[in-house]
């Protein structure tokens, strides 16, 4: 199972700009599978972890993620809907 997330933070010494570290890993290893900075997480980027992922290592059996928005819709909060 592979995880994925995005951290927004003052990554890089000197620089007053908040980044996304995307990080896709290993769920039972830790092990990193992807990892870069973008300005904004979003769907581009997760899909370029995946793709990254699945260049290096191939195919993985099932992903698990929080709740972003490029991941889910919440017309209301509380509400879930997962996007198709």
């Amino acid at each position: 199972m592979l995880h994925q997330d995005a951290s927004p933070y003052l990554w890089i010494p000197g620089d007053a700009r908040t980044y996304d570290l995307v990080v896709t890993m290993d769920g039972a290893t830790s092990a990193l599978c992807s990892i870069f900075l973008v300005d904004e997480a979003g769907t581009a980027s997760s899909f370029q972890g995946l793709r990254e992922v699945v260049a290096r290592h191939g195919l993985f059996c099932s992903l698990y993620t929080d709740r972003g928005s490029h991941y889910v819709f919440t017309p209301e909060g509380g509400a879930m809907r997962m996007t198709s």
